[in-house]
C-alpha cells in the first residue's frame, strides 16, 4: 500500500499504471503467502523487488552526481554516503 501511494500518474501515466499493477500483484502475493504460510511466494516477491531496489539506488547516486540536470540540488547533509543497509536476503 505504501508503494502505491507514492505513484504520481500525472508524471508518467503508462509507467505508473504498470508499476501499480506490479505493486498490487506483490501485495496480494504477500497476503497469500501469509495466509498459506508459503515461503516460495515471499521469495517470488523478493526477486521482483531486487531490480527495483537497485534501480532506486542507481537513481539516488545519479541525482547526487549531477543534481543540476534533475532540477533538484541535493544538500550535502542529505547525500547518501553509502548504500542503504536494507537487505532483501531471505
Amino acid at each position: 500500500a505504501e508503494l502505491l501511494s507514492g505513484l504520481k500518474s500525472s508524471v508518467a501515466p503508462e509507467l505508473v499504471a504498470n508499476m501499480s499493477r506490479l505493486y498490487e500483484y506483490m501485495y496480494h502475493t504477500l497476503v497469500q503467502a501469509h495466509l498459506e504460510k508459503d515461503e516460495n511466494k515471499i521469495n517470488q516477491v523478493i526477486e521482483l523487488l531486487r531490480p527495483l531496489r537497485e534501480t532506486w539506488v542507481q537513481a539516488m547516486e545519479k541525482v547526487e552526481e549531477d543534481p543540476e540536470n534533475h532540477g533538484m540540488p541535493v544538500p550535502e547533509e542529505e547525500k547518501v554516503k553509502e548504500r542503504p543497509s536494507f537487505s532483501l536476503e531471505a
